[in-house]
């Protein structure tokens, strides 16, 4: 295996060894139909590795609190439909229910005396029902493995933390789990096998017109699946499928890059009082920080379009991938970019340049992991070798702008080292000195 390959495997491991576990968490993965649709695919031989059995089961954890979570939430909904709902129908038996006589049909069934009557019935007798609860008692048995695992593997662990930090979710999920079994309980039983091929086949029929709370089931029935013996991969790109689990190799990077900000917030003293969708509020000394991963920011300088204030706010957004934002209002952005590519990272120098103007930012960071100085293709690309000749020596460069503000280029790359206790640290360090420059 050549250095560039073993390297640009080694990346995608260290990574999903050190931030994995957290990408359902940060990409706001909390339906299942949303962790089918980003994370299902399937990857080329050599285009990835496999997780490590910590790493998949936390993910399988999270994945089966979010599965129950959308089990429970569904049957609630069914309950309350066959409470308030009935199906009109027709009956025949030897009296008369509901009052009113079908006296059509009881003209044939009267020589057998019995009386056919038009009735409400309770809309459980539905396949729908059926079908619910034989999904409900599938999701059950597959989240059940990870309680398993955690039981034998991971809670006599010597890591204290790790044990901690896992029995937590784990507490949760049985929790959960206790209440779908009570729900579940509570919708009738068929008296037939679903095997899963009957499940799809019936899921699909009834699609078209099928109630919102079946359809959640089906997509946490199938997120299950994968929770018993499934594979995640990390890799680069992957293709459309559904085999497979695939955590992306840039997703990860940009959760290592925000991870390596918060921990050095952390070091410097500061605590975390707020949690908000994608946005910790940190103090420290009466002095606050707001640190924002992946979402616009509030100071944009667009203010209309054609005099248009509705059409500007929908122009407005740039995402930095992290931001810190400071109690006295200075801004830093940060950009990710995980490719060794010049023409890339130099489109991503001056994508923070964008990002500067627009939220007026102090000091703006570009993080990438190396470069390939064989694929250049124009002046610019010359230029960012050049500055790479500078990283490669430093750790970074420095770019000062006439406006008193500044842009760093940063090496921040995960396969630096096989030990991740080494990448992280190295990491940390570059990262640190640059914010420092600003912070103190």
């Amino acid at each position: 295996m050549s250095e560039r390959v073993s390297r640009r495997v080694r990346r995608i491991r260290n990574l999903s060894i050190l931030v994995g576990k957290y990408y359902l968490e940060h990409y706001g993965l909390r339906r299942s139909s949303r962790i089918l649709r980003v994370l299902l695919g399937r990857i080329s031989s050599g285009e990835g590795v496999l997780v490590d059995e910590l790493t998949r089961n936390y993910l399988f954890t999270s994945m089966g609190n979010v599965a129950v979570n959308d089990a429970i939430s569904a049957i609630r909904r069914a309950i309350n439909d066959y409470i308030r709902y009935r199906e009109f129908n027709a009956v025949v038996d030897n009296q008369v229910w509901g009052g009113v006589l079908d006296v059509p049909r009881t003209v044939i069934t009267y020589p057998a005396k019995l009386y056919s009557s038009l009735t409400y019935l309770p809309t459980t007798r539905s396949p729908e029902y059926l079908l619910l609860r034989e999904m409900a008692m599938r999701i059950l048995r597959s989240t059940k493995y990870v309680i398993d695992w955690y039981e034998s593997a991971v809670k006599n662990s010597t890591s204290d933390e790790l044990s901690r930090e896992l029995g937590n979710e784990v507490d949760g999920l049985r929790r959960k789990r206790l209440r779908l079994r009570q729900l579940v309980m509570r919708l009738p039983a068929a008296n037939v096998k679903y095997g899963h091929e009957d499940i799809v086949m019936e899921v699909e029929r009834l699609m078209p017109y099928a109630p919102s709370w079946l359809l959640e089931t089906y997509d946490a029935y199938l997120l299950s699946r994968f929770i018993p013996g499934g594979r995640i991969y990390a890799s680069l790109k992957r293709r459309v499928s559904n085999r497979d689990m695939v955590l992306l190799g840039w997703r990860l990077y940009e959760i290592f890059i925000y991870m390596l900000v918060l921990d050095i917030f952390i070091n410097m003293g500061y605590r975390i009082i707020k949690r908000r969708a994608r946005v910790l509020e940190l103090a420290k000394d009466g002095i606050t920080v707001d640190i924002i991963f992946n979402r616009p920011l509030e100071n944009s300088i667009i203010n209309s379009v054609n005099l248009n204030k509705d059409l500007a706010s929908k122009v407005r957004g740039g995402r930095p991938d992290v931001s810190l934002v400071n109690g006295n209002r200075k801004t830093i952005v940060i950009e990710c970019k995980f490719s060794e590519l010049p023409m890339y990272i130099t489109a991503g120098r001056y994508k923070v340049m964008a990002y500067m103007y627009e939220y007026n930012a102090e000091l703006g960071i570009l993080v990438f992991p190396g470069l390939n100085t064989k694929r250049i293709y124009d002046e610019e690309d010359r230029a960012t070798v050049r500055l790479w000749d500078l990283i490669k020596v430093n750790g970074f460069a420095e770019i000062s702008l006439n406006n008193g503000r500044r842009l760093f280029m940063v090496r921040v790359d995960p396969g630096e080292s096989n030990d991740i206790d080494e990448v992280q640290r190295i990491a940390m360090g570059r990262l640190a000195n640059v914010l420092n420059s600003v912070l103190h």
